[in-house]
């Protein structure tokens, strides 16, 4: 009897005892399974996050580099500017400076995208000798601003004014209607302006130096043009060029209205 007890209690445990390492190694496998599962979205996450991160770094540090060296730009610019200006005012003040003669360039035509329009044109008209003529669909003085390259184009003009050029601007009525603050300061120094008035636009952007050298292309005088937008000229040195489009600016100049 108790041989047959034992037996019995034996093969109970030997039951239960498989049925838990049965147990035991479904468990197992669960969790390894389970393991594996984790590790992939481990995996897939942590690659999401580092692609993500590394995209966001990227583009946080293109901003920063491009704001940085807006902002240098624009301090040496202002520096470089305010220098430039103290130095003409105080030659103006005193004497007359000595007309400079431009050298002449290797090239020809020049095309001038972007921001090397404002340059080109700058230096032409602090060094111009006799004169200049304009043609330009809108030009914007912004006084309330000290970084703004179009005021520096405008100011640049009055002060060849003052070393005695002739200077002659047409500026389409767009001007005249919205920034006539830029009319009044042409006016100020001295500057021969006319408006074109008429159902059509003078749409034209043409400078003319010396009458040699001619500006024409895509730039308006704002800061929009001068400084962000996409845009495109040429610089054309060549006298017989220059007097066919000073035919143009004088026909203009004659059917526009004096301000």
């Amino acid at each position: 009897m108790r041989i047959l007890v034992v037996s019995i209690a034996m093969l109970l445990v030997g039951i239960v005892v498989g049925y838990s390492i049965a147990s035991l190694g479904v468990a197992r496998v669960g969790v390894s399974t389970t393991t594996i599962t984790i590790e992939k979205i481990r995996s897939v996450t942590t690659t999401s996050i580092v692609t993500t991160s590394y995209v966001h770094t990227h583009i946080v540090t293109q901003t920063l580099r491009q704001t940085v060296a807006y902002t240098i730009e624009r301090i040496l610019t202002s520096i470089a500017r305010t220098t430039v200006t103290k130095i003409v005012e105080t030659t103006v003040t005193r004497t007359v400076p000595t007309p400079i003669t431009i050298v002449s360039r290797s090239l020809e035509i020049e095309f001038l995208p972007t921001r090397s329009y404002y340059y080109e044109l700058m230096h032409l008209i602090e060094h111009a000798n006799e004169s200049i003529y304009v043609l330009m669909f809108v030009a914007k003085y912004d006084p309330g601003d000290r970084f703004d390259w179009a005021n520096d184009v405008l100011q640049a003009l009055c002060r060849a004014k003052a070393r005695g050029l002739d200077i002659k601007v047409v500026l389409d009525q767009t001007t005249l209607k919205e920034y006539r603050q830029t009319i009044e300061l042409l006016k100020d120094c001295g500057i021969d302006v006319r408006i074109w008035i008429a159902r059509s636009k003078m749409h034209a952007k043409l400078v003319i130096v010396d009458r040699r050298y001619l500006f024409v292309g895509s730039h308006n005088w704002t800061e929009s043009a001068l400084y962000y937008n996409i845009e495109a000229s040429i610089l054309v040195e060549d006298p017989k060029l220059a007097q066919q489009a000073l035919g143009l600016f004088q026909e203009v100049w004659k059917a526009s209205t004096p301000v």
